[in-house]
């Protein structure tokens, strides 16, 4: 299980819920297969939340660097978004380039036999430049795979889930 407190912006936190194993004591489905990772820029912030597939070392490696590619490949492109359809074309190629990641080193029959795979969901918060309908930022998301995506308003007090449909 993991826990990460950023300052006053991000909480994280990663737990399984798989049950614990009477013969070894550990919970069954370790290593937990769930990454994240999270970037503060000036106006936006760049999350991804990666959810490897099945158990093991494989699932978890293609979680992690599925989450720690999209950071980075955001960070090197952000100069790019003009629109927030830049930002959803953008997040796509980031996608692309953390499944060619996840391939490296893999031989043709463990491509086939999944061996490395990962459910992701990345978003990024951007500043508006001139605000709309008094919103002064923006979400553009996407996601590959079941995860589900959540924004918290302050105003009404309500987690809304934004993935669902």
């Amino acid at each position: 299980e993991k826990e990460r407190l950023d300052g006053d912006f991000t909480y994280a936190r990663s737990i399984s819920l798989y049950p614990w194993s009477v013969d070894t004591g550990i919970r069954s489905g370790h290593p937990i297969c769930d990454m994240y990772a999270i970037s503060h820029l000036e106006n936006e912030t760049i999350a991804c939340v990666a959810d490897g597939c099945g158990w093991g070392m494989g699932p978890k490696e293609a979680a992690r660097i599925t989450s720690q590619m999209f950071i980075h490949y955001m960070k090197r492109h952000m100069d790019e978004i003009h629109t927030l359809k830049d930002a959803g074309v953008l997040a796509l190629r980031a996608f692309k380039i953390c499944h060619e990641s996840i391939l490296v080193g893999l031989a043709e029959e463990e491509i086939y036999a999944g061996k490395r795979e990962t459910t992701v969901i990345a978003s990024i918060v951007l500043e508006l430049v001139e605000p709309v309908n008094d919103h002064h930022y923006a979400v553009v998301s996407v996601s590959v795979g079941d995860c589900a995506g959540y924004i918290y308003s302050l105003k009404t007090g309500k987690l809304v889930e934004f993935t669902a449909g």
